[in-house]
């Protein structure tokens, strides 16, 4: 509020008051400024234009109107910083009136996009301005009223938020992206009739912000026009993956005489193409994908995780001697993008309440405990979280419990979880439709002749690599780091009693119970080196081990080692430090029991969105 100094009529000098305010504004009655409110003294509301005479012997302010009888007020229009000079009025008495008004209105402050065009609109007014390289826009001297606030960038257009103004702050951030892959470098096209981007892709995913409508995509890759059309019909992300036509990757694998034959080139599928480091926040939004600008592995940009879309999957056992009673022999595995005839979307892609999802997100690196801020091995209690991050300090934390796992990675938050069984297989298929089902003669022997486990972070983004000249050099797989060799991970949602394996039905893990799970049709075979894997025609999607033998075979199709034991046990996946060549993506260690503490057993944190 500002008070002014008038002189009335022809009589001395009197403080009377002229206060401009707002109607929300407590309006005095004793003194303002030190100088006592005089009978007479008015008080007009900046955001009403109403206008109020002090009564001093009742201490009221009673509204004047513009017609009525009595004195009539000078209406005055006054802004921000400015000042009012008014000519005499010798129906009122003033000589004249200056009002300065200090810097006024309400601060709002939008949290959008980097750089982001932001409006601010209401029926009177409007405030624009541009975000920041951290994406914050500052509003000042915003007048009252109610406002949508809106934000472009790059010629795409967010969602809208309605706010009503006092001193605010608002997030505008509800764009929509369409993250474009190609399966080879390529020149794409994106429009929707008026607007037109084009795009280099290099292999890295390009994230495009876009305005809601029907996009069409297309680049030309090996003389093929390849063409795609999105519709956006909200303010969030679609993967959008341009390739040939998809052609299923297969596996053919005959146990018998030791051979096996990989038909199409995972590297141009869009399932495989689509597999991509990147950093997730706690509330499971990606951050950055490996090759972008803010990608990062310490943490400071969220949990590295590598992201899986999904995928429909066909296991064929062979019609002629494909089958040996529960065994496998010869069969045919195959990986497609679609439901095509015969296939079926994996188990791994629905969420917790039975929705199919796109896409599941899997540690990058064997889990490292976190307290506060802090990483640590020996973090590793049911307070302390499972975290998926890189460094040269970054050793997994080992010495838990499955079930202190499970609480470590569900203190991250709604959605995180410690590897489950689906999403572990998932990961085994596609691995082994790719490079074999020996992942060691494959990949790389991985960590598996060395006195402790590594550090995370040894290898390069999503670049699959592994060697045969050693036993300590890390292996990666298309991103994941050490899915065998170096700590053995603790694999939830599959039990075992007496050999006989359960997977639950949920996410609901819980340790050494059949309720919630189902039964595997085979059991385990005892320890041993593995022979053959177990064929359920009701869950075809199942990798586990059916039959072994004493004789070590780590040239083999499978090569991998097995344990089990009569009672209840919990599983783990992959092999230690000290595995050797009975490690690999097939070494099944079931025969831990739930209470299990072990400097071997470690954990891996993942991520299932919800589709809703």
């Amino acid at each position: 509020m500002a008070n002014t100094m008038s002189k009335y009529g022809s009589n001395t000098n009197r403080p009377l008051s002229e206060i401009v305010g707002l109607s929300t504004d407590t309006k005095p009655t004793d003194s303002i400024e030190g100088i006592k409110i005089q009978n007479g003294s008015s008080f007009r509301e900046l955001d009403t234009g109403k206008r109020f005479l002090f009564d001093a012997e009742n201490t009221t302010w009673n509204e004047v109107s513009s017609g009525g009888g009595g004195s009539t007020l000078i209406e005055k229009s006054i802004s921000a910083n400015g000042i009012y000079n008014a000519s005499d009025d010798s129906a009122d008495g003033y000589s004249k009136v200056t009002v300065d008004v200090p810097s006024g209105g309400h601060t709002v402050i939008v949290t959008t996009i980097p750089n982001a065009e932001v409006t601010l609109t209401s029926l009177d007014n409007t405030y624009t301005g541009t975000a920041d390289n951290t994406g914050v826009l500052q509003l000042t001297g915003v007048a009252a009223g109610t406002y949508t606030v809106s934000a472009t960038y790059d010629g795409a257009a967010s969602d809208t938020t309605s706010i009503v103004i006092a001193n605010h702050t608002v997030t505008e951030d509800s764009f929509a992206t369409l993250t474009i892959s190609a399966s080879a470098n390529t020149t794409i096209t994106v429009t929707n009739g008026t607007v037109t981007k084009t795009l280099e892709y290099t292999g890295t995913p390009i994230v495009q912000y876009v305005s809601l409508g029907t996009w069409d995509l297309s680049c030309t890759i090996d003389d093929t026009v390849i063409s795609r059309t999105v519709l956006v019909d909200s303010y969030t992300n679609q993967d959008v993956a341009l390739a040939p036509p998809s052609v299923a990757i297969q596996r053919y694998v005959d146990f018998t005489t030791n051979t096996t034959t990989l038909t199409g080139n995972p590297s141009t599928h869009p399932v495989y193409m689509g597999i991509n480091r990147c950093n997730v926040s706690d509330n499971g939004t990606i951050n950055a994908y490996y090759g972008d600008a803010g990608y990062v592995e310490d943490g400071s940009n969220g949990q590295v995780m590598v992201k899986i879309p999904k995928f429909y999957y066909k296991v064929t056992p062979d019609s002629n001697g494909g089958l040996d009673g529960v065994n496998i022999r010869k069969c045919t595995w195959e990986i497609s993008d679609s439901a095509d005839d015969g296939f079926t979307l994996h188990p791994a892609f629905y969420d917790a309440s039975g929705n199919e999802i796109d896409y599941f997100l899997y540690g990058a690196f064997d889990g490292v405990g976190q307290r506060d801020s802090t990483y640590g091995t020996s973090y590793n209690t049911t307070s302390d979280k499972l975290s998926s991050v890189a460094g040269s300090s970054m050793l997994p934390t080992n010495s838990l419990t499955r079930a202190t796992a499970r609480t470590m990675a569900t203190n991250r938050g709604t959605g995180w979880y410690s590897a489950g069984v689906k999403q572990t297989m998932a990961i085994q298929m596609l691995m082994s439709v790719e490079y074999g089902f020996n992942s060691q003669i494959g990949i790389g022997q991985g960590v598996v002749s060395a006195s402790a486990a590594e550090y995370a972070g040894q290898t390069t983004g999503n670049v699959t690599s592994g060697t045969q000249d050693n036993k300590t050099t890390p292996v990666n797989w298309r991103g994941i780091e050490n899915f065998w060799g170096n700590i053995f991970d603790w694999i939830d949602g599959l039990n075992i009693n007496n050999r006989v394996p359960y997977f639950c039905n949920s996410y609901t893990f819980v340790d050494d119970t059949v309720t919630g799970y189902t039964q595997i049709s085979f059991s385990l075979p005892s320890t041993n080196y593995i022979t053959a894997l177990g064929y359920d025609s009701t869950n075809d999607w199942v990798l586990l081990p059916s039959e072994s033998s004493s004789t070590s075979n780590p040239t083999g199709l499978i090569g991998d080692y097995v344990r089990s034991s009569s009672g209840w046990y919990v599983s783990l996946l992959g092999g230690s430090w000290s595995g050797g060549s009975n490690a690999g993506a097939f070494y099944w260690y079931c025969d831990a029991n739930s209470s299990a503490v072990v400097a071997s057993f470690g954990a891996r944190v993942m991520f299932i969105p919800s589709a809703v």
